[in-house]
């Protein structure tokens, strides 16, 4: 529903409202974590998405990397039409087809090699907002309520302990070089039309540790990936963003990712259990497994915290 000038109007209303044809079929589409709907209209002239949501002001995040992204040159789907006080983007239909569907080894990795090219581009992008230290804490604060406390159900954690290491993490990660990031780079957030990638989902990107980007894209679940082509792309990364854009040294870099992929790997068991928890969804739970075992890797590189990381999320 949405509330416009004292009136209440539905999906129905809203799609009158914005010009939408009573003749075009308009189906909803399986929807990411946010709260978000997606519909793809189809009309005589094409087709068309139709992203609905809250109202939204033209300052909204979404539009300013829409503008962001599009001045540098990344590719992402065109806006189409934007209507603010219906809380309606009218986009272009980029098709069904994800990064993470691609099964033809050889032109996903020419994929994903586009992907850490794109990142070469954006990170030289600026944006007025930023992760914040607070911001970071907050997601792994969400982690113990949800998937230590309310979904494994362990009420007996040294809080004190977990806070300290938190701040650790956090602090350490906020001394990074900074750039402009996608925020959510993974498999699910790339697609792909007529053999380009298209990003999507930006609406969350802002200024943070430069390599949160790369360990979100290393860390994703949603698809299998061996662990010689991981490497593949870590390396990758450094000689072509991190050393030349931010000149730090191999075993500098190693850390810094090191560090986004511990706190992106624990914030991620956060949000699916939120999922699970508040929204009654269970489709990312089969994803736990897969990211506690590559907390437990990453985090034996930190030895002063893999005890307490171990206890906490991995047993």
């Amino acid at each position: 529903m949405v509330y416009f000038r004292g009136l209440v109007l539905d999906f129905k209303d809203v799609l009158a409202k914005i010009g939408v044809s009573g003749s075009d079929k308009v189906t909803l589409l399986t929807g990411d974590a946010s709260t978000r709907k997606y519909y793809r209209a189809e009309s005589n002239e094409g087709s068309y998405i139709i992203m609905y949501g809250e109202p939204y002001p033209v300052s909204d995040p979404n539009i300013v990397n829409y503008g962001i992204l599009k001045k540098a040159g990344i590719r992402i789907p065109e806006f189409i039409k934007m209507d603010p006080k219906y809380g309606v983007i009218i986009e272009e239909d980029i098709g069904s087809v994800h990064l993470q569907d691609v099964d033809n080894k050889e032109l996903l990795e020419q994929y994903y090699y586009t992907a850490i090219k794109n990142m070469q581009t954006f990170h030289r992008c600026r944006s007025d907002i930023s992760f914040t230290k607070q911001k970071f804490i907050s997601e792994l604060n969400m982690t113990l309520d949800y998937y230590v406390k309310a979904y494994k159900g362990r009420k007996n954690v040294d809080v004190e302990l977990v806070d300290a290491v938190n701040e650790k993490i956090v602090s350490s990660m906020m001394d990074q070089p900074t750039a402009y990031l996608h925020r959510d780079y993974h498999s699910r957030n790339m697609m792909v039309k007529n053999g380009e990638l298209v990003l999507i989902d930006f609406q969350d990107a802002r200024m943070g540790p430069y390599s949160y980007d790369i360990a979100s894209l290393v860390i994703d679940p949603y698809i299998s990936l061996d662990d010689v082509f991981r490497d593949n792309l870590v390396s990758t990364y450094y000689d072509l963003v991190a050393n030349p854009l931010f000149g730090v040294s191999m075993d500098d870099y190693i850390n810094h990712y090191s560090l986004c992929y511990l706190q992106r790997g624990i914030k991620m068991l956060g949000t699916f259990s939120y999922q699970k928890v508040e929204r009654g969804k269970d489709a990312y739970l089969k994803y736990i497994p897969q990211v506690i075992n590559r907390i437990k890797n990453i985090s034996s590189k930190f030895t002063d915290w893999s005890e307490i990381i171990e206890e906490v999320y991995i047993r």
